[in-house]
């Protein structure tokens, strides 16, 4: 697919835009930029992708679907905001399904620099998933009032139509529908973990008139047998949790931390699945959280810096609840952590991948951001050598290293969290 891009219509903001989308997971794969010599507009070439409006045809979706294709716009929607860029035709012609059921939003030649209301998406958004669900019938049933009655002031929250009783971000949208996503799937175990004792309850009324002593016996044993399985069985489903249905690369929400610095209240934080096994699971921070030094005494070892010291004190009696605290594995018989230079490509192959996003409590707290990507640059663990290495604002990975005392770089926690 090709768009055009012309030179009178801010051209510079589109360009740096379309770098940063480039390896976005919710945002068209860009192949391909040309210029045109005669007018100096760009043509931009993407990769070939399903429009959502086609999948339909062939497709029934389910609530968790709708829910998930809400996740990934708004991921796609934050990289917009954070470029004060909206795009002026959110439609499902421009929302793409790929093969893994990943969705992506398209239509370069659409979006708008300053002066557009990011919440007109937001809005536009919510229409597209309300009709869905209305069109589906995949509303929740009265008997499940709870969840229902979530699902509609989500969709107040974003497509109402004063403009001020919206959401302010897509953050807020995604996150909120983070929730719901989970919500959802402990509802759907639920309701599935219930099931055998239905199937088994119907079982046990087998007619026992002109039976024989010996097939009443049999039939006890049977029964027993059967009951016993469905047991085994509710009892297997019961232990799986909310994330028996998250994948490698998803988002998920744990823990609370300061981070908007306009609320009173604590922000749910969003973290990245890196592993996942079947008992746990390796998380990172979407974004960065602190802006701190990795040790004043410049000590560039994990062990013994001040860095390690303050994310399994401080930093863990702040954003994990009791209850959240026994969820936490250690890692290297740390709780809380930084990721390896080792393993830096391989949970983050790009450049792109490894840029980082300050909150705006790690801003206020004076993280050095640049400004062409509204990053940060962030501390990795040290292999204890005289500098720290750590993630460039850019993404690359720093192979010299950094003064351990210097204190406006970003800080991305890793933790490790049982799943059952």
């Amino acid at each position: 697919m090709e768009y055009r891009i012309s030179s009178f219509d801010d051209l510079l903001p589109k360009i740096k835009f379309l770098l940063g989308a480039k390896d976005h997971p919710n945002i068209l794969k860009l192949t391909d930029v040309k210029k045109d010599g005669k007018y100096e507009d760009f043509y931009i070439t993407t990769e070939d992708m399903l429009s959502l409006k086609k999948h339909l045809k062939n497709s029934t979706p389910d609530l968790l679907t709708v829910i998930k294709l809400g996740i990934d716009i708004s991921c796609a929607l934050e990289l917009y905001h954070s470029g004060n860029f909206s795009c002026n035709n959110l439609c499902i012609e421009n929302i793409f399904v790929s093969n893994n059921q990943t969705f992506k939003l398209g239509e370069f030649e659409m979006f708008s620099p300053d002066g557009t209301d990011i919440r007109d998406n937001i809005y536009s958004l919510g229409v597209i998933m309300y009709s869905l669900v209305n069109d589906y019938n995949l509303l929740p049933e009265d008997s499940n009032s709870e969840l229902k009655e979530q699902l509609l002031e989500i969709f107040d929250h974003s497509c109402n139509s004063d403009i001020k009783k919206r959401y302010l971000t897509p953050t807020e949208f995604k996150n909120d529908l983070l929730k719901y996503k989970a919500a959802l799937i402990l509802s759907t175990t639920a309701d599935q973990k219930d099931q055998p004792n239905i199937k088994s309850a119907k079982k046990s009324k087998f007619p026992i008139i002109l039976i024989t002593l010996f097939i009443v016996a049999a039939l006890l044993i049977s029964s027993i047998a059967v009951i016993a399985f469905f047991i085994a069985r509710s009892m297997n489903k019961e232990s799986q949790s909310v994330y028996a249905h998250t994948n490698i690369g998803d988002e998920i929400l744990f823990g609370s931390y300061e981070q908007n610095i306009k609320n009173e209240e604590l922000e749910d934080i969003e973290w990245i699945v890196l592993e996942k096994d079947s008992d746990s699971m390796l998380l990172i921070s979407k974004y960065a959280l602190e802006c701190s030094r990795f040790d004043s005494e410049r000590k560039s070892d994990w062990e013994s810096s001040e860095l390690r010291n303050f994310l399994n004190r401080e930093f863990l009696d702040t954003a994990f609840s009791e209850e959240e605290l026994l969820s936490l594995c250690n890692i290297n018989g740390d709780k809380v952590s930084l990721l390896s230079k080792d393993k830096i490509k391989e949970y983050f192959p790009e450049n792109s991948d490894r840029i980082l996003i300050p909150t705006d409590y790690a801003k206020e707290q004076g993280i050095w951001v640049n400004k062409d990507y509204d990053s940060c640059f962030w501390w990795l663990i040290s292999n204890k050598k005289a500098l720290v290495p750590n993630i460039s604002s850019t993404g690359k990975i720093d192979t010299v290293g950094c003064d351990a005392n210097t204190d406006n770089a970003g800080v991305r926690p890793v933790i490790s969290i049982k799943i059952n």
